[in-house]
Parts: structure tokens; sequence; C-alpha cells
């Protein structure tokens, strides 16, 4: 089957639920806005104090939104859509034909406390901070460890926690530079 080269990314369908279809409208005209869950939840008329109604928002709205986002942009991928430009250029072409299903990447923001549809730059900071803060937990592991004298185990062979310190030096090295 041959690719048009004029064709149109086809546009996901993903209003179906009732609670996606309100939230899209209020999102339609405040998706440059931060917003957190309860106040999404409370705009859509359920109760924000309420633990099962929140995660419902969280969990029909904003992960399934960012789930079909996913393969959405995988879909643009394979169309060719996405080739031969810049990341920064193939993430706002995404947005964009996204955006235009009334649907929307959200994502949380740390600074903000919120939750927000980023721009490529944006995103990339976000990242950057989430793995920071994984890596963080892994040497905080990696030094409880050091303190109980504890060795690690990968393939069978047991490896002081030295080396994989000595190891991942590279990777925080990598963190730590241009911090933004």
């Amino acid at each position: 089957m041959r690719k048009s080269k004029n064709a149109i990314p086809p546009k996901p369908k993903l209003r179906s639920n009732p609670i996606r279809y309100k939230a899209s409208e209020w999102m339609h005209r405040n998706k440059d806005e931060p917003f957190t869950i309860p106040l999404l939840t409370e705009y859509l008329g359920l109760n924000p104090d309420s633990r099962k109604d929140t995660a419902m928002v969280y969990q029909d709205v904003i992960l399934y939104w960012r789930k079909k986002a996913l393969e959405y942009y995988t879909v643009l991928k394979k169309l060719g859509f996405l080739n031969n430009v810049n990341h920064y250029i193939a993430w706002d072409i995404f947005l964009h034909n996204y955006n235009q299903s009334d649907a929307y990447v959200f994502l949380f923001d740390d600074e903000r406390n919120s939750y927000i549809q980023p721009d490529m730059i944006k995103l990339e900071r976000m990242d950057r901070s989430r793995i920071k803060k994984q890596w963080d937990g892994i040497l905080n592991v990696m030094d409880e460890m050091k303190v109980e004298d504890a060795l690690f185990l990968t393939d069978g062979v047991q490896l002081p926690i030295a080396e994989l310190k000595q190891a991942g030096k590279k990777f925080n090295g990598l963190l730590s530079e241009g911090k933004k």
C-alpha cells in the first residue's frame, strides 16, 4: 500500500466517556492554565474531597489521554509526519494535531505543584528532574547498603556496592552538568 504524501493523520476518538467529554470542554478553554486534580474534579461536578472521584478523573482523563497520546505519537511517526524535523518541531506538530481531537497531554509539574501541557523545553526539564529524583533515591539505597556492608547481586555474582557506585559516577556527572 502506497503512502500518500499529503495524507492527513487520523484523529483519535477520545471523547466517548462523558467525563472526558466534559473535561475536554474545560481544557479546551484552559489548556495553558495549570490545574490540580481536585480543581478539575470539582468542575466536572464530582466531589473533590472524594478519593474515588479524584482517582476516577485522574484515570479516566489524565492517564487515558496520556496513554492515547503515546499511541498517536507512534502513528504520526509511522506515517512520516515527524520525520526530518527536530524534536522540538515534532513535539509541536504532535501537540497541535492531538489537541485538535480535544485531548491533551498533561504532566505533573513539581515547580507549580499542578498539571500542565508542557512544551518540549519544559518537558525536557521535567524529565531531567524526574530522573534526578530517581537517581538520588538509588544513591540513598547504595549508601545504606554500604553502611551495612551489603553486596549487590547481578547475574548470580555478588559485587561490592562501591563498584556499582563507581559505575554510576559518569551518569551522576551527566545529571549534574548544565543544571537548569
